[in-house]
Formats: C-alpha cells, structure tokens, sequence
C-alpha cells in the first residue's frame, strides 16, 4: 500500500478529506439561484411538509406558491434586479417566501440586526440603500422611532403580521394584538406621512398581478447582507452571494450527514446571523429537511420548543447555554429521541461541560453527544464540523470538504500540525466583502500558496488527523507590564487552566481597569457542576495555584466569581456586557484562604 508524504502543513496535506468521498474537494459550478436550487432538491417532494409553524404545517408545494406570490409583491413595489429591500424580521414563514421571492426576481435582502441598541439601529438603517423595507408588526416599539425619521418618507415600508401563518384557532387569540398593532402603524403613517401597506394585504391583490420570471444566476449579486454580532469588535455589515448557501448545501451532502426529507430542523438562531440565515434557516430545505420555524430566543422557554411540535426535532443549532436550558428543561422522556445532529457553537466549552449537557439531555432519549462546529459570517458561518465518521472531543471538527484551512503567524508565515496562530479558510461560501467597505475587505483576506483565504481573527490549531481546536480570539488579551517589558496575555490562556478541572462547567476571563490605571486586571467567572461549598473552595484555590505557578504574576486573576450560569444577549451569545457590569460577589485568593469581596473594594 502506498503511503502518502505528509508536508507537515494542513492546507497541503489535507488530512481531513479522508473521511469523505474521494473528489468531494472538487468544486463544480452550480450557477443556480436558491430560487431555482429549491425548486430542484424538493421537486420529488412537493407534497411533504416544507414549513412547520406554531403546528401549522406548511407543504413544500405552498411554499413555491406564496414565493412566487411574494416574488409579484416585490414586482408590484417596484423592486428591481440587484436591489436589496431592508428587512426588520425575524424567521416567520412570510420572511422565507419573501427571501425566495427576491431570489426569484434577482434582488437580495439587507437583514438589519434586530438585537442592536436603538440608536446603533437606527444608524444602520439610515446607512443602507434601499427603497422598500419590511417591518414584523410586534417590532412596532423597535422600529418606531426609526420610521419617524424624515429619511423615510419616501420609503415603501410593508409591514407583516407575525401571527399571518398562525393557525386558525391561534390567529384568533392573537386577534387583539394584531389589530392594537395595526392602529399603531397606520397612526404613525397619518401622523408622519408614511408609505404603509400590510402584507395580508398585497396578497388580496396579487391575483390581479402579472407572474415574474425567474432571473438568471448572478455570482455578484449581494443576495443577502446579515451583521456581525459586535460581541468582539465595532458590528459589520457583511455582503454575501448566492453561493454562501448553495456551496453549504452542497457540502453538507457531500458531508453525508444523514438528514432526509422526513428530517425536523429547529430554527432557533436570528436571522440577523449568518448561521441564523445560513445554515438555521435558509439551509435546511436545501438539503430536504422540514423547517421547524419557532424564531423566539429566550432560555426560560427553549424547552417548550421541543414539545410543541408536530414533528420531533432531528437537528438543532444552538449555543451551550441553550443546550444546557434544554437539558433542565421539564421534558418527556422521548422528546429528544429523534435527534441525531445536536449542534453547539464552537464557543471554546471545556469538553466535561458538554459531556455534563450530554449527560441530561440522554433523560429525554438523546443519544449523541453535543456536534461542535465552527466558523464565522464572512465564511458562509460554517467552515468545520464534527462528523459522524469523524468524532473528537474538545475540537470543531474537521473542515468540510471543499474548505481548506491554514495556520499562520504573526508574519503571514503558514505554521505546521499542533502549532497555534491564526485560521484561516479558503471556501467557496466566502462574503462578497464588508459592506462598503473595500479596505476591510482587502485586509481580511491573505494569499496562502497562489489560493485566497479569509483570516478570521481566531487562535487555534489543526493536529494530524485534520482536526481544529479554537482558542479564543486573537483581539481577546490584554497587555501587562512582566518586569518592565510589555507583553500581550492572551485571556483565553487563562481560561485554558480552569478548563483543565472536570468539576469546571464553563468560566470566561475577562480584563477589567481597576482606578484608571494603564494596565488591566484579570478576572473570572466560573461556573462548577456542584454547589458543595467546601468542595469549590478547595477547587478554587487549587485553580489559584495552578495560575500563579503558569502564569506571569501581572497575569493572575484578582478576583473569581463563582456562578450558577452564564447571561445570554439577544444574539444568542454570551453577555459579556453584562459580565463586565457585575461587580459585587467575587471571592479573592489570599494565603491559601478565600475571601468575600466587590471589585469596588480592589
């Protein structure tokens, strides 16, 4: 048998592509709209559900059908071929035909970041191109300040019920909100003189508007514009093209990671992401799976959206402290019993916290332990996964198979197997660019071997077998002054060390300034699988010991925080704002002792 050379370098050797079928790295031209690449994968399947909504279930026939009636809509409201409407949703039913309807008419959505503060949304809408935008009703109080600007007279703004694919019987019980909805808008457009029509509406009177024909695949158009969660830098607009979806879909089959037609994918992730619109919601009927649309992020109910379905749900995205709500959650004992791709976010989650979540969701039938997967926006959100045939714990998993990954320094120079700098991903799913923004796009790409790669910001590493480990970010240290040299400490470096205790759910490190002085203090929050007090005293400052015998002594944590879990923001990650404002309940290492103390008294 013939033994392959090994260069020592990831993107040359590509260890991971054997686990998958031999040529899956090949890329082959698709040329086809999501429009059209619908139509073709669920074309023997027209009369399987395609869209389950609150119990509603929706056949893949009817989605065509109110496509192509949102596809005349966007017509009639004068949308033209390369234009991008503006979209204040989130994942209803009326957002993915209208998202097929542009798709069909040649146009792209710009999906405006629904968890931003006010005024950021504000600016980012004023900031954008567009002529019509669509407005979910219940956003009434988040966008009204907005509509009231004198920028917006001259918009056609198209608001959409979020109750409209409701069933009956609910319809009815959200009658009042609706039509105390409606008062409010149409108030706002007497009062400001606003363009605005209900999209219950233009649906009455799309009989009587003429069919659209199918616009050609456009490789440059900016189908869709979605936004960085601005959890580690100033919030971007990101431009992606059709492909970022296409490839995905492609990739997941030549992943063969064993989803049908018969598959349930719970939508849980906002649309505003790439991960929220790629992989979570534009996705999944690409590869034949039913769209479980239940867009309401919140911990407290997570559980219920496992249980009020008519389908049980076969693959679900969502972060570790979500996983961890469900596996608390008041289930059955076969609520999970159907789920065979149970996707956490590649967050950096020490491997006996998964394992803990594993633990409790096998209560209510799950039989595999949490997939990994990582990636970001500007790579089409996923350029690695866990695979069935390709499992490894702590890691992301493998690239997928027309994704090439490589490790550089500081200089741009590639690093070999196990050595840690910065990924990077060559991937056809790769962003058209930053919105309006051309020297951020030049400067986040790098040419690696005559082949382009995105450079993600991230630290980590990819051993022999192909697989990745996420660090942290590269953005994410502080600078400390070790005997008069100033050097980086990297704060993923810190939290390394209490990830190393089985008794460590999950900790985050963070640098805080104490007194407006130049240099940050470390601190952590750590959350154990125990409330035995004396038992986390122990552990605390056996951890304190390990920092100060690892760590430089500018680099040892002031002060730790024991807690139960961890604020999640409205984008699904972690709240590290509201981590960074709690500055009561902290304890402090002193001759192997431990103390009660606030960050104020430090």
């Amino acid at each position: 048998m013939e033994i392959k050379q090994t260069t020592g370098y990831p993107s040359i050797d590509k260890p991971w592509l054997k686990y998958y079928p031999k040529d899956a790295d090949k890329i082959e031209p698709i040329n086809l709209t999501y429009y059209e690449y619908y139509i073709k994968v669920n074309s023997k399947y027209l009369n399987k559900p395609g869209i389950e909504y609150y119990r509603n279930v929706i056949s893949r026939y009817d989605v065509i059908k109110n496509s192509d009636i949102a596809a005349k809509i966007l017509n009639y409201l004068g949308v033209k071929k390369r234009e991008q409407v503006l979209f204040g949703m989130i994942g209803v039913p009326e957002a993915f035909y209208i998202i097929m309807g542009l798709s069909k008419i040649g146009a792209g959505a710009n999906i405006v970041n629904i968890t931003y503060e006010k005024d950021l949304l504000i600016d980012s809408i004023l900031n954008s191109k567009f002529k019509v935008i669509f407005v979910l009703d219940v956003f009434y109080d988040l966008f009204e300040e907005t509509l009231k600007m004198p920028e917006m007279s001259n918009k056609k703004i198209v608001v959409v019920h979020f109750s409209e694919s409701f069933p009956k019987f609910i319809r009815l019980i959200t009658f009042k909100q609706r039509f105390d909805l409606k008062k409010k808008f149409d108030c706002l457009a007497k009062t400001y003189g606003l363009n605005i029509s209900y999209y219950d509406d233009l649906i009455k009177k799309s009989n009587s508007m003429p069919d659209v024909e199918i616009a050609k695949y456009d490789k440059k158009l900016k189908f869709l514009t979605v936004y960085s969660s601005g959890t580690t830098s100033k919030a971007k607009g990101i431009d992606l093209s059709v492909d970022s979806i296409i490839y995905m879909a492609r990739n997941h089959e030549l992943a063969d990671l064993g989803t049908d037609e018969n598959t349930a994918s719970l939508h849980k992730v906002p649309i505003c992401f790439s991960t929220g619109i790629n992989n979570n919601f534009l996705l999944p009927p690409l590869v034949g799976m039913i769209n479980v649309l239940d867009p309401v992020f919140d911990k407290k109910t997570i559980g219920k959206s496992f249980l009020q379905h008519r389908f049980k749900i076969g693959v679900a995205i969502l972060s570790n402290e979500m996983w961890e709500a469900v596996s608390n959650s008041k289930l059955k004992k076969d609520t999970l019993s159907n789920l065979t791709h149970p996707i956490a976010g590649g967050d950096g989650a020490s491997i006996y916290r998964q394992l803990e979540i594993f633990e409790r969701l096998k209560k209510f039938g799950c039989k595999i332990p949490l997939y990994s997967g990582a990636g970001c926006t500007e790579v089409g959100a996923c350029a690695t996964t866990i695979l069935r045939q390709a499992y490894k714990a702590g890691t992301a998993g493998v690239p997928l198979p027309q994704v090439n990954v490589a490790v550089i320094d500081e200089t741009g120079e590639q690093l070999k197997y196990n050595q840690s700098g910065e990924l990077c991903y060559s991937t056809p799913m790769m962003m058209l660019g930053y919105t309006n923004n051309i020297n951020a796009t030049r400067n986040s790409f790098i040419y690696i071997n005559s082949e382009k790669y995105y450079k993600t910001g991230d630290i980590g590493f990819v051993d022999e077998d192909g697989f990745v480990t996420y660090r942290g970010r590269k953005s994410d240290f502080i600078v400390i002054n070790d005997n008069g040299i100033e050097k980086k400490q990297y704060l993923f470096e810190v939290e390394e060390i209490v990830k190393k205790y089985k008794s460590v759910i999950d900790c985050e490190a963070l640098g805080i300034n104490l007194n407006d002085n130049k240099y940050k203090n470390v601190i952590v929050h750590i959350q154990f699988n125990t409330q035995n007090a004396d038992f986390i005293k122990r552990t605390v400052i056996e951890i304190y010991d390990d920092f100060k015998n690892i760590l430089p002594l500018q680099s040892v944590p002031i002060a730790i925080k024991i807690r139960n879990d961890f604020p999640v923001a409205k984008s699904g990650k972690r709240d590290v704002k509201k981590l960074l404002s709690e500055t009561d309940n902290f304890l402090y290492v002193k001759d192997n002792n431990v103390y009660d103390c606030s960050l104020k008294d430090l």
